[in-house]
């Protein structure tokens, strides 16, 4: 802006105006940028168009990016998290075996590490190596064994029961003639072929198969 004296002694303002970029509807000068053209945003007066993982979309008025809840916020891959009480702004690992995970501590996914796969368990947002009792491994998820089992292959097969003795297709209280109850395995278990009954182990008849009579 400059002040000239006119032809009948007025003084005249002269202005240079200067275009906004062509991706900028209000602006200062063509380098400060106060509106963005949509679908652009503005951040720190620049027009941009990804508010990125530290800044979130704010839509009142116009375009622009705007700080997470007022606390710097990070979109972290997979094998990291964000961590909002560090001051680096930076992703933290997960655990090895957490695909994905909240903090060092809780993961929500699993993968294999050194050959070895991890199964996510749900009751302590753990990767586990084996399953525990009452859970069965698949794709990389241990999930819940049908009641009344303790170990199981799937939701239909019981290995062994909580309550009462696995016969080969259900848990049962009391195990059928020529099996005895396992109570090691909490399975019914075949006596002996010279047995007809048996109890304990398999060689510990109670009653003898035809013609053998017990001694």
């Amino acid at each position: 802006m400059e002040a000239t004296l006119g032809s009948f002694g007025l003084i005249e303002i002269l202005m240079t105006v200067e275009k906004c970029s062509s991706d900028c509807l209000q602006c200062l000068n063509p380098d400060i940028c106060l509106v963005c053209s949509p679908p652009l945003y503005s951040y720190n007066y620049k027009c941009i168009s990804d508010c990125m993982g530290l800044y979130q979309l704010n839509q009142s008025g116009y375009l622009s990016c705007v700080l997470c809840n007022n606390f710097a916020y990070l979109v972290c891959p997979d094998g990291f998290y964000n961590d909002p009480s560090t001051s680096t702004l930076a992703c933290q690992a997960c655990p090895s075996q957490c695909l994905t995970c909240s903090n060092s501590t809780t993961c929500f996914s699993c993968q294999s590490v050194n050959s070895i796969q991890y199964y996510y368990l749900s009751s302590n947002n753990t990767c586990v190596s084996s399953c525990p009792d009452f859970y069965f491994p698949r794709s990389s998820v241990c999930l819940n064994c049908l009641a009344p089992c303790k170990k199981c292959l799937n939701e239909t097969t019981c290995l062994s029961c909580l309550l009462g003795y696995w016969n080969g297709s259900e848990c049962v209280n009391q195990c059928p003639a020529a099996t005895y109850s396992d109570e090691s395995t909490h399975a019914c278990l075949a006596c002996s072929p010279l047995c007809l009954t048996c109890y304990w182990t398999s060689t510990y008849c109670t009653s003898c198969s035809l013609p053998l009579i017990l001694f």
